[in-house]
């Protein structure tokens, strides 16, 4: 019914006016049956004066209504002009009265009525006025329900792509910096000639073809997330070889949660790129559970947490992963960085939405 009803087709819209004017036709033919208690001796004449009516009344409710919907109705739409609607009715009525008295006294005569001019122009009032505007305005209304119908979807999908593009944005914002100083460690290593060049390349690769590829889905399984993150690690510890201390522990059934891709990146970055810096051994916590529908994620560090805290930068980092939060599907979730003068946690919890899924351009949470 879809195609039948919106489609701009050529097959599909035709149908569409058939059915329109077959409808006309056969209302015509129900007011020209007798009362129901008659119905027994209805006969051909019958079907064939309500035809007859029908068809020859059909030019003047052609011209009436295909001139109200594309050509009256887009130009009102456009210039809201009263004057325009009213300077319309004058002119249908003015071509139309005319043309049905003529019908009228035709159709009397050869049947042998015995009528006079009144009875002509009455018949042609109520032909030419009272049915032309119920079938003008049935037409009018079919048609600017469509229109509003296709104009509402359009705005839908328009809001609907408008917001996966900020995701895009969003999940574009949250990755450069990170990639930026691998690559500048890289190049530093290889200058060097050292032999962890070539696997810091490979494990680079590995996580560039995740953010690629993956963060296109709008959710990947919990696991390939943890298989990210450990390989971000593994080329962490490459980079900062015995400055930090990387450890990663996990618990629960991963590979039953989907998350957004890269999620937990930025996370790591603020709790690794900023702490490699320190002169002394850095040890980083990186915790992932899964507990029911729920998800905890967790960093801690040994570093003095409350300069990194107030970094304006973090806090667009933040702000930006909450902001992807929003449109996860997920009933709640927190995000909270809890700094200190020894240490610094970032601690994230989420749970899974129950029931549906619902499409994660839509869908808004509390965070």
């Amino acid at each position: 019914m879809h195609p039948f009803i919106f489609s701009n087709k050529i097959a599909p819209r035709l149908a569409r006016h058939l059915v329109f004017w077959f409808l006309y036709f056969a209302g015509t033919l129900l007011i020209h049956l007798p009362d129901i208690r008659s119905w027994g001796v209805i006969n051909r004449d019958i079907f064939v004066t309500a035809f007859s009516d029908a068809l020859s009344l059909l030019p003047v409710y052609l011209l009436a209504v295909y001139s109200a919907i594309y050509i009256i109705l887009p130009i009102y739409l456009r210039n809201r002009k009263l004057s325009l609607l009213v300077w319309y009715s004058l002119l249908i009525f003015t071509i139309s009265i005319p043309v049905g008295y003529y019908i009228a006294e035709v159709d009397y005569m050869s049947r042998g009525y015995d009528s006079d001019e009144l009875d002509f122009f009455a018949t042609a009032l109520h032909n030419c006025m009272a049915n032309l505007i119920t079938i003008t305005t049935a037409a009018v209304i079919i048609k600017i329900m469509k229109d509003y119908w296709l104009r509402e979807r359009e705005n839908e999908l328009l809001a609907i792509e408008n917001i996966r593009n900020k995701l895009h944005l969003l999940k574009m914002q949250m990755h450069p910096r990170v990639l930026f100083v691998s690559l500048q460690r890289i190049y530093h290593e290889i200058d060097g000639g050292t032999r962890e060049a070539p696997e810091m390349i490979l494990k680079l690769s590995d996580l560039l073809s995740y953010l690629l590829y993956e963060s296109e889905s709008e959710q990947v399984p919990l696991s390939k997330e943890v298989q990210m993150i450990e390989n971000y690690l593994a080329l962490k510890r490459l980079e900062y070889k015995q400055q930090i201390d990387l450890r990663m522990e996990t618990d629960g059934q991963l590979h039953l949660h989907g998350i957004a891709p890269g999620l937990f990146l930025p996370l790591l970055e603020i709790g690794i790129e900023r702490s490699g810096g320190v002169e002394r051994l850095t040890i980083v916590t990186v915790q992932l559970r899964s507990i029911g529908s729920k998800i905890h994620f967790s960093l801690t560090n040994n570093t003095p947490g409350m300069e990194i805290a107030n970094d304006p930068m973090v806090q667009t980092t933040l702000r930006t992963v909450r902001e992807r939060l929003r449109s996860a599907n997920y009933q709640k979730c927190k995000l909270e960085l809890q700094s200190g003068t020894d240490g610094l946690t970032i601690v994230m919890q989420l749970e899974r939405n129950k029931g549906k899924a619902a499409d994660p351009a839509l869908r808004t949470i509390k965070t």
